[in-house]
């Protein structure tokens, strides 16, 4: 029998979570309505570009967080910063 595993994510800290390398947890973070921008900042810096992307993709990421992921190196997080762009021009 499979028994459910305990969502143990919101006991630890945002900074223990960057250091484990739980990507999967922090890209539902990073789209988490109630995300902060100091979250959302520190997540853009995150190594897994599919993070980075989730953060891009944010309703409330910050004009300065877009510009920093304007120019990563993935071209994943510059199609999800592109597509955020636009919506904020509509």
């Amino acid at each position: 029998m499979r028994t459910r595993r305990h969502d143990d994510a919101g006991s630890s800290s945002l900074d223990e979570r960057l250091a484990s390398g739980a990507w999967a947890d922090l890209c539902r973070r990073a789209a988490d309505p109630d995300a902060t921008a100091e979250e959302l900042q520190a997540l853009a810096e995150h190594y897994a570009w599919v993070v980075r992307a989730a953060v891009a993709s944010h309703p409330g990421v910050s004009v300065q967080t877009l510009e920093v992921l304007r120019t990563d190196r993935a071209w994943g997080v510059r199609a999800a910063v592109l597509r955020r762009e636009e919506q904020l021009r509509s």
